[in-house]
Order: C-alpha cells, then sequence, then structure tokens
C-alpha cells in the first residue's frame, strides 16, 4: 500500500487538476479504533492482519479514481474525486465504516474496531 509521501504527492497532483477544472476533492483521515490494544495485548503480527484485511476492506468500497494510503500506524488517508455532492462523501464514509465493523477472524478468534473519519473539502461543496 502507498504511503504518505506518495499520498502528499498525489494530493499536490489532484489540487492542480481540481483548480484546472474547477471541480471538487475530499480528503479523509480514517483511524483504527481500539488497534493499539489489539497490537499490545495480542502482538504485532496479529495487528499487521487486521491493517491487511482493514486495508483489503477499504480498497473493497473505493472507486478506481480515488486514492486510498497508509498514513502510519492505524492510520490511513483518501482522496476522492471528481465529486459533485457532499452527500457522495457522507456516503463514501459511511460505507467505510460500515466495512470495518464486522470482527476480523484472525487465528480463530474475532477481533472487533471502529473507526473514526474526518473530511476535509476542497475548494469548499455545498450541502445539497
Amino acid at each position: 500500500m502507498p504511503n504518505r509521501t506518495w499520498f502528499n504527492q498525489q494530493l499536490s497532483l489532484a489540487i492542480d487538476q481540481a483548480e484546472k477544472n474547477q471541480g471538487q476533492l475530499a480528503v479523509l483521515f480514517l483511524d483504527l479504533d481500539r488497534f493499539k490494544t489489539i497490537n499490545d495485548t495480542l502482538g504485532h503480527a496479529i495487528g499487521d492482519q487486521v491493517l491487511q484485511q482493514a486495508t483489503q476492506r477499504l480498497q473493497q468500497i473505493m472507486n478506481n479514481q480515488d486514492l486510498i494510503a497508509r498514513w502510519g500506524g492505524d492510520e490511513f488517508t483518501l482522496i476522492l474525486t471528481n465529486l459533485t455532492t457532499l452527500t457522495e462523501v457522507e456516503r463514501l464514509a459511511q460505507r467505510l465504516e460500515a466495512a470495518l465493523k464486522p470482527p476480523f477472524l484472525i487465528n480463530y478468534q474475532e477481533l472487533y474496531v471502529t473507526s473514526s473519519i474526518g473530511i476535509a473539502l476542497y475548494p469548499r461543496m455545498a450541502v445539497i
């Protein structure tokens, strides 16, 4: 999965493209809640498996034109382009959260995480 350096490069390009086309984009910052507890109590190998499964779930929700990167630890950043309404962003954020709610099955154990998502809009979107 791409890292924050790649993400920052892509974000600059996406902003330039949005300015050129008078388009809009959203940046989402997604953090896995309770991940530290899993990592600390069950070990980094289990934590890595949770991250891998979380990545797969998130990628299944994303469009091909949207970008996702691992920011670090249990944090992911996403760039959504070609947006027309705030509702699109809200719906995707809800779908991302829902994708992470089912338990992660690792070594015959069910592990649960939730997520927190922050959203930044560029340049601005009107609520429709």
